[in-house]
């Protein structure tokens, strides 16, 4: 199938930021793309080889289950021109992040073992996040939570009073899988200035945005969640970076 337009600010409260997703098959086993914005492929599931403008980057993808944390994804700008994704497995499950850059920078691969994979919190808030590093000349974060069954995430809040100030400089993107449901609360505003103050109901592949606040998440009792995270932000939050960091918390 073509790519599919998962979240955009024709769709959702996003000023610059989209969530595309391509998925690969026997039927359809090549998906091609000009780069016209900083761009990160996020290899979900399967295996896929890697072209820019004719220049193999190598394989990515091993994992045919989201919760084996063996994340593995690419980055490029405008400067790399064509990319090309070819099937190297049964299918392949690939998820696209943008946002425009006036930076040419090279191609930046994320080999398997280069994702931070961080265990956060204990007891009902306990859970897993893999973290791609932000390498020079590229604005997004990317990475995924585990939640463990029933368990709380995206808590505490990342964000202060005084930063809520500041939404126009944050846009965020969520991506769900899970075998049952969860529950976020929205408390915050979003990119665009909206404000939300609700619950939502996260269903099995669901795409949606969160707000610069507070959005803590919780699986349904008896199962796992699993979601995928894109944001540009003016925090700068980071998760153990040294090796001294052993609070196993939110460093900021």
């Amino acid at each position: 199938m073509p790519i599919t337009t998962l979240l955009s600010p024709d769709n959702a409260p996003l000023l610059t930021m989209k969530l595309l997703r391509v998925q690969l098959d026997a039927e359809y086993p090549v998906e091609q793309m000009q780069i016209q914005d900083e761009l990160c492929a996020y290899v979900l599931i399967g295996v896929v080889d890697v072209h820019i403008d004719g220049i193999g980057y190598g394989t990515l993808g091993s994992r045919t289950d989201v919760r084996v944390p063996d994340v593995q994804a690419i980055r490029m700008t405008p400067a790399n021109g064509l990319v090309t994704l070819t099937l190297k497995s049964y299918s392949a499950d690939i998820l696209i992040a943008t946002v425009p850059t006036a930076v040419g920078t090279a191609p930046f691969v994320h080999t398997l073992g280069t994702c931070y994979v961080h265990d956060v919190g204990s007891g009902t808030h306990k859970r897993q996040v893999r973290e791609l590093p932000v390498p020079p000349g590229y604005t997004l974060h990317l990475g995924e939570t585990l939640n463990d069954v029933g368990a709380w995430s995206s808590w505490p809040d990342h964000s202060t009073t005084q930063d809520r100030a500041l939404y126009h400089r944050h846009q965020e993107c969520f991506y769900a899988i899970t075998p049952g449901y969860g529950l976020m609360y929205l408390d915050g505003t979003y990119a665009n200035g909206d404000a939300v103050t609700s619950i939502r109901l996260v269903r099995n592949d669901e795409a949606f945005v969160t707000p610069l606040g507070s959005h803590p998440i919780v699986a349904s009792p008896d199962t796992w969640l699993y979601y995928f995270w894109a944001y540009q932000s003016f925090l700068q939050k980071a998760y153990n970076k040294y090796a001294s960091h052993i609070t196993k918390v939110y460093q900021k």
